[in-house]
């Protein structure tokens, strides 16, 4: 694959990086500016894309600004945001260890749904596609110690809706997944490579070696 385009992830999480690295992706990060602030009266749905395009806006003007950001002159931005609901309430990033104990004390035993909005911008034409993806998720229950301790000992619960993170010790304790696996991480791929496909890039023709 001879990539013409740089491909920008326009976020700063762990997740959605490692899942274009381990898809073979050669991307760029650049985190955005956008302050992800309350937006009452909006559903999952529409708060998920408000964010993402939120995203998207920062770093596109950030790239204008400064080109150096970017080694190729065309460039495509994918932005993604992911709301957590939990009957009808909205969880957000936890803002301490406590507030993470007791996010994940609420879906203990129980199904939430994972809401995430992805924008995907190219320069080249100047549009933007737009996509939802939904995935219900349903963990096992844990005692408080063990909440305790998932929480104490790692960091997996910072910077995530929910205060957790499938790629580490929590696919432990995820009973069930309907829908999109790679939603729960933070990006639809499905829907991302569809998408690059149709920009001219196929990730599928990159030769993968020495890769277990």
């Amino acid at each position: 694959m001879n990539l013409q385009k740089t491909i920008i992830l326009a976020s700063q999480s762990r997740d959605r990086k490692r899942l274009l690295t381990n898809a073979n992706i050669p991307h760029t990060v650049i985190i955005s500016k956008y302050d992800e602030n309350p937006q009452p009266g909006l559903s999952p749905r529409e708060l998920a894309l408000f964010h993402a395009r939120g995203k998207v806006s920062s770093v596109y003007k950030m790239v204008n600004i400064e080109q150096s950001l970017i080694p190729l002159g065309q460039y495509i931005i994918i932005a993604a945001d992911t709301v957590v609901d939990f009957k009808g309430d909205i969880l957000g990033k936890a803002k301490n260890k406590g507030h993470a104990i007791q996010t994940l004390q609420k879906l203990m035993g129980k199904t939430h749904i994972l809401t995430t909005g992805v924008v995907i911008y190219d320069s080249e034409s100047d549009t933007s596609v737009e996509h939802v993806d939904v995935t219900e998720v349903r963990f096992s229950s844990l005692t408080e110690e063990e909440i305790t301790d998932y929480v104490t000992f790692s960091d997996e619960y910072k910077w995530r809706a929910g205060s957790y993170s499938m790629f580490d010790r929590a696919s432990v304790f995820i009973e069930s997944i309907t829908g999109s696996p790679s939603n729960v991480i933070g990006l639809p791929m499905d829907f991302v490579y569809k998408e690059l496909k149709k920009l001219g890039v196929n990730l599928l023709k990159v030769e993968i070696k020495n890769k277990v």
